[in-house]
């Protein structure tokens, strides 16, 4: 168990985290769309996914930030997402699951 400053440590590096990981995935829709643009290929269906991601991620990051309602869901959402990027992926997702388990982490958002 681990006290409360310790806890809002934790929920902030993943905030700054999913922010940052959110802007790289929007930034990878800049660039995939302006090669798509620049050799005339009209499927941007796939370019859009990192764009999706990326709000989404971004989002998250800012809830948990603020520590809204919302946000708490929004990031179990998040870990679950990650969880099949292996190896790190599924690393992170078990090690905030845990946190979020043994801390009850739920107290802070409400």
């Amino acid at each position: 168990m681990t006290n409360k400053n310790e806890n809002i440590v934790y929920i902030n590096r993943w905030a700054i985290g999913l922010i940052l990981f959110g802007l790289l995935c929007i930034a990878q829709f800049i660039y995939i769309y302006q090669l798509k643009v620049s050799h005339n290929v009209n499927a941007i269906g796939i370019a859009v996914l990192p764009l999706l991601f990326g709000l989404f991620y971004l989002i998250t990051g800012v809830g948990l930030k603020m520590k809204t309602k919302w946000s708490y869901y929004s990031f179990k959402l998040a870990l679950v997402l990650i969880f099949p990027l292996l190896p790190i992926g599924t690393l992170l997702s078990l090690h905030g699951f845990k946190r979020l388990k043994d801390d009850n982490l739920k107290e802070m958002f409400c």
